[in-house]
């Protein structure tokens, strides 16, 4: 099925509370209980019948009754909320990303602020 861009923004709208859900939210900040209630509240909505989730799966291009039956079964199957919390929860020392996978910096050689003389110099012959 090929979807227009409108549709495409409200699958990822889908996955993103699909992901929250199943895996937990990881922007959450605060105790536990307080992460744990966010992804119920992300696996109920999911999963009992709500206007929200009925527009977004109508204007995604997928039957909410349907949508809601698979959740229903996904979320089953996943791990509870405090599970999904205490996964998260571990220090991780070599995670991988943009930020984790490249050495330290030694700057640009551009410095650091306006005021600071740039470590960059051009020869003539080069200066076009």
């Amino acid at each position: 099925m090929e979807r227009n861009g409108a549709q495409s923004l409200w699958v990822e709208v889908l996955l993103i509370a699909i992901s929250d859900a199943l895996f937990g939210e990881r922007g959450v900040r605060g105790s536990t209980a307080v992460k744990i209630n966010a992804i119920m509240d992300a696996r109920r909505y999911l999963t009992v019948p709500n206007r929200d989730c009925d527009l977004v799966c109508e204007l995604a291009g997928i039957d909410p009754d349907a949508f809601r039956t698979r959740m229903r079964t996904l979320i089953d199957a996943a791990p509870s909320p405090p599970e999904l919390i205490g996964k998260h929860s571990r220090v991780r020392t070599n995670r991988a990303g943009v930020v984790f996978d490249f050495m330290p910096s030694k700057g640009t050689g551009g410095g650091r602020s306006a005021q600071d003389s740039p470590n960059i110099s051009f020869s003539e012959k080069e200066a076009c």
